[in-house]
């Protein structure tokens, strides 16, 4: 195995695993220039998803925006739940397929060695400095940023990216869709009021402080909710009559495609750390996201566009809530001087 990692000719492969332990929305959605590029490098092979815990949703609401990358998704196959997983002889999901290459998403020693017992010809893993890999990228310096991280899998396999294509979000339908939600006439700023993970939430009431401000401005602010946030829904609608809440409507909510769109028609965001916060930063509008214990850096989206962040550690802590308004409406107006010269 050692000097197999040496090697720089190229892979080929029919079929590719691709492993991860779990796979939330916002990680998803960060991933999807992985796996685009991925499909660049292998364009006839038949690429399957296997997440340990749980589903994807790549099988739900990302389908249609990964149905050219991902040919397969397996989901809840308990590969690495527990250390024993990495035992020989151990009961093993997937024993009985064969994949050219397998690519683990996973940094965690156990995990990896579990997810290697699955039979392959080639295994690409970053875990323990690619302790346990057939390859190896060009450097071993592991770069901040997670989709960078991944990238250097990618890397390893010694296959080059040929020119990749905008990914397509969006058609005129969506666009209009957005475009009667949030007409002209008016400066939009979105905020993005929820998370997964309630510890990565700025308060409520901070945003509704914001969005009082943001209408002496002259703004309109827009609420973007995620699925599960209908209680948020009723207090924003309880403070402001006439919220702007598009696409959210008798239980039902935006497509990944529509909020994209609606992003486009944004002056700017401002979002916690969340999934909502990567898909609104896809349509490249600039925008403000709130830090608290998570790793700001590792996190960040590839979108290149205007933004700033503001991070809990400014203020010697971890939990976003000590963020202050006052901090947040500051930086939105440096942010829309930037944008506006």
């Amino acid at each position: 195995m050692f000097f197999s990692k040496l090697l720089r000719s190229r892979i080929e492969a029919d079929t590719i695993l691709v492993h991860s332990k779990d796979h939330f929305f916002g990680e998803s959605v960060l991933q999807i220039p992985f796996f685009r590029s991925l499909r660049n490098r292998f364009p006839n092979a038949k690429i399957t998803l296997g997440v340990s815990i749980g589903k994807s949703p790549y099988s739900d609401s990302l389908a249609l925006v990964v149905k050219d990358y991902v040919d397969q998704i397996e989901e809840n196959l308990e590969i690495c739940i527990f250390p024993r997983n990495a035992i020989p002889f151990t009961s093993l999901p997937l024993k009985n397929r064969f994949f050219d290459i397998i690519i683990d998403l996973e940094k965690q020693w156990w995990r990896t060695l579990a997810v290697r017992r699955i039979p392959h010809k080639v295994f690409i893993s970053a875990s323990r400095h690619f302790l346990f890999s057939d390859r190896l990228p060009k450097s071993l310096k592991r770069p901040p940023r997670l989709i960078d991280q991944h990238f250097m899998l990618l890397e390893a396999t010694c296959v080059k990216e040929t020119s990749l294509s905008e990914l397509n979000w969006l058609n005129s339908e969506i666009r209009n869709w957005a475009f009667n939600q949030l007409p002209k006439g008016y400066r939009y700023i979105g905020l993005a009021i929820g998370s997964g993970d309630p510890k990565k939430t700025w308060p409520l009431e901070n945003f509704l402080r914001l969005a009082l401000i943001l209408v002496k401005k002259g703004f309109r602010p827009v609420f973007f909710l995620g699925p599960s946030e209908e209680r948020i829904l009723q207090r924003v609608k309880k403070e402001f009559s006439d919220a702007l809440v598009p696409g959210w409507k008798n239980g039902k909510f935006p497509s990944p495609s529509q909020l994209v769109a609606l992003g486009e028609r944004l002056d700017a965001f401002i979002s916690n750390d969340s999934g909502m916060a990567h898909i609104l930063a896809i349509a490249k509008t600039p925008h403000i996201t709130l830090w608290g214990f998570t790793n700001a850096e590792k996190y960040r989206h590839c979108t290149e566009t205007p933004h700033r962040q503001i991070l809990a550690e400014e203020y010697d802590s971890t939990d976003v809530q000590v963020i202050p308004v006052e901090k947040v409406v500051d930086t939105l107006d440096e942010l829309l001087v930037e944008i506006e010269h």
